[in-house]
């Protein structure tokens, strides 16, 4: 493993894509200031780490109707939906809590219909969080099978939930979908061949599904989440665990702020929860005039 900085040439230009970088919450993305009554959403991945820091932040919104996903302590966290909801103030919003193997197709439609049936047939903003890493190891040392399960998760999951709650969502006057990807698609990091390259399908799989969608005004992001201490990134151990000092709540308040309306100027790029949203918008004419943010080759 290594972190040689010849190997992360593109954090920076990442990192000071706008002027201001944050790795906590700040008044702009506040979620007191978000009314998202009457608003749905769906987020796999949900039962600790980022999904949970999301599910929460939602919660704090005011967000009428939440469902979580996960395979595991699903139900521990409609608990502390309903309780971060009630402490903000809130309104008691409708949880479904889901227990859900991810890369299950029969799986994914049920929770599906699970949700249409709950939700009335809509669903607002759909967060496709659940994500995988192998181990860190030189390639010929790697598991096979447990290479191949981080495509199963980061890839063919995000396809199978996309696939299902996709005619949910174009139902929806904000139908959004916002893919969990990472700053780490656009760097060349030691011994992550796997885990990196599903992050860089993300985004193209981000492009070409607000393309092909574009005039049902479909809006897919693909999301840096921060760099956020889990479970997943304490597999790779000491020297990378140093880089991780975000904290989920950025995370949870920058996706509420991406999702509370249509946000079509970003639809098939890359963001960065850690850049400043207001600054980000005032690149927006930007953005669109140079068609930023998202992989080009250049020649």
């Amino acid at each position: 493993m290594s972190l040689d900085p010849a190997r992360l040439t593109n954090w920076p230009a990442i990192r000071d894509f706008v002027p201001t970088a944050h790795q906590d919450t700040y008044p702009f993305i506040s979620t007191g200031a978000v009314a998202l009554g009457g608003k749905s959403v769906f987020i796999t991945g949900a039962s600790r780490g980022i999904g949970k820091g999301v599910a929460l932040s939602f919660a704090q919104a005011g967000c009428s109707r939440i469902a979580v996903a996960a395979r595991r302590g699903i139900e521990e966290l409609k608990g502390e939906i309903l309780s971060a909801a009630e402490k903000a103030g809130r309104p008691k919003p409708y949880v479904l809590a889901i227990a859900l193997d991810v890369t299950s197709e029969e799986g994914v439609n049920a929770a599906a219909r699970a949700v249409a049936d709950a939700f009335g047939g809509v669903l607002d903003i759909l967060i496709s969080n659940a994500g995988h890493v192998d181990a860190m190891v030189p390639l010929p040392e790697s598991d096979p099978a447990e290479w191949w399960r981080t495509w199963d998760v980061n890839i063919r999951a995000t396809y199978l939930c996309t696939r299902a709650f996709l005619p949910l969502l174009l139902k929806s006057s904000i139908r959004t979908i916002l893919i969990t990807s990472s700053a780490g698609a656009h760097m060349l990091i030691g011994n992550m061949l796997g885990y990196q390259t599903t992050k860089t399908a993300l985004c193209r799989y981000a492009e070409f599904l607000a393309k092909e969608y574009e005039a049902e005004e479909l809006v897919v992001l693909a999301i840096h989440p921060g760099d956020v201490l889990t479970d997943m990134t304490g597999i790779m151990g000491e020297e990378m665990a140093a880089i991780f000092k975000d904290k989920p709540e950025l995370t949870g308040d920058s996706l509420v702020w991406l999702a509370k309306e249509r946000r079509s100027w970003l639809s098939g790029r890359f963001v960065s929860v850690t850049w400043d949203m207001q600054e980000l918008e005032q690149k927006r004419e930007e953005i669109i005039a140079k068609d930023l943010l998202k992989f080009r080759l250049t020649v």
